[in-house]
């Protein structure tokens, strides 16, 4: 009786087990990447749940770190902080409980003081700031401030606020989610969350204006006062939370991009970011004709909504509104058209290195008229 195998039939099994690891395999990595998408969106579902509940306590109005007067000082810092007690944007407490943040001076008879308190951060409670040095920061990207996260969940560094696809903002992420540490301010905690509010929405409509262009908000008294969610125009359009990096439908060989890419080698010196760790930063959601970004919209439905998609919206609009009498007759402020971003948009938004030649696309970033514009108009 025999009593092994035969090197042939030992080299047909292993030939068996390597063609059923390859059939495998993909399916696999799809039911993984298909699992990584539903929590993705789960976790957007959960924002907009908070944000209801938010809402709720604020009659309807959306998160916001501005003070509702801050546009009657110009949005000026150094006026407003002589007047007013402002509520301060606080991101987590160090080991003593002193609250960690950017904070703003208060009026002399307010009597808290903060730490460091300096007019120097009053950009970062703008929506966005439109700059060209820290043009990729404002309170957008804070989904996760104190003041919001207590209606989810309570932490800076929480599951709820980083996408499982976000590799490398994990990678920075993952050993405080897992210590459950607070954001302390050190430089290693500054990880951003994987999604980001709407800034456009968030800006009073005449900012993001399509009849008269761009507005400064420190030229508008009423800019600064964050919409209600109830005003969005056209609710099942227009996105109010967005996976920021680009996530869905990435090649597989990409995923950050290095300092060399600004042209210069060097990174934004200003972000807050991994950038400034290691050279490099992901890919925004806007940066490739393909990205196709997990989004909250204002009705609360979520779904994805390609970057080709919102490119095609905004030229399907600009034909229809060829000629109407408005500055911007697309769906979103294409480049050149923002003041302080004249040849390009820094950060967030469109760049001069989009990955495939993308023709320039700030849908949910610069959507023209805010609130009331829309970001898509669905299927041709």
């Amino acid at each position: 009786m025999r009593k092994g195998f035969t090197i042939i039939e030992l080299l047909v099994v292993v030939a068996i087990i390597g063609l059923l690891v390859a059939i495998l395999l993909p399916a696999i990595g799809k039911a993984r990447e298909n699992a990584q998408m539903t929590q993705s969106q789960s976790n957007l579902r959960t924002l907009g749940q908070a944000s209801a509940i938010y809402g709720s306590e604020f009659q309807d109005r959306q998160w916001t770190a501005c003070a509702d007067d801050l546009g009657t000082f110009r949005g000026e810092c150094t006026q407003f902080s002589n007047k007013r007690c402002s509520a301060q944007l606080t991101l987590g407490y160090n080991a003593e409980g002193t609250a960690i943040g950017f904070f703003i001076p208060q009026a002399p008879g307010c009597g808290t003081r903060f730490p460091g308190a300096d007019c120097k951060y009053a950009t970062s409670y703008w929506p966005c700031d439109f700059s060209q040095t820290t043009g990729n920061f404002g309170s957008w990207r804070l989904p996760n401030a104190k003041s919001f996260n207590k209606y989810a969940g309570g932490r800076f560094y929480s599951d709820l606020f980083f996408a499982p696809k976000d590799r490398m903002i994990l990678e920075q992420a993952r050993p405080f989610m897992e210590s459950g540490a607070e954001f302390d301010g050190t430089l290693e905690q500054t990880v951003l969350s994987s999604y980001a509010w709407s800034p456009a929405a968030m800006w009073a409509p005449d900012v993001l204006s399509s009849k008269k262009g761009f507005q400064a908000p420190n030229t508008l008294p009423g800019a600064f006062r964050s919409p209600t969610a109830s005003q969005a125009r056209f609710s099942d359009l227009k996105t109010r939370v967005i996976e920021h990096n680009w996530l869905q439908n990435k090649p597989s060989n990409l995923d950050a991009m290095d300092g060399s890419k600004w042209g210069s080698g060097e990174v934004n010196p200003d972000s807050f970011s991994p950038a400034k760790r290691n050279r490099s930063m992901p890919w925004y959601f806007n940066e490739g004709y393909m990205s196709s970004p997990n989004c909250l919209f204002f009705d609360s439905h979520i779904a994805q909504l390609g970057v080709q998609e919102a490119i095609d919206t905004n030229n399907r609009l600009m034909q229809q509104n060829r000629a109407a009498a408005q500055a911007i007759k697309g769906s979103y402020f294409p480049k050149g058209s923002i003041g302080p971003f004249p040849s390009s948009y820094q950060f967030g938004a469109y760049d001069n290195g989009a990955y495939n030649n993308a023709n320039g696309c700030s849908f949910h970033v610069f959507t023209a008229d805010g609130i009331l514009g829309r970001d898509t108009i669905g299927a041709k």
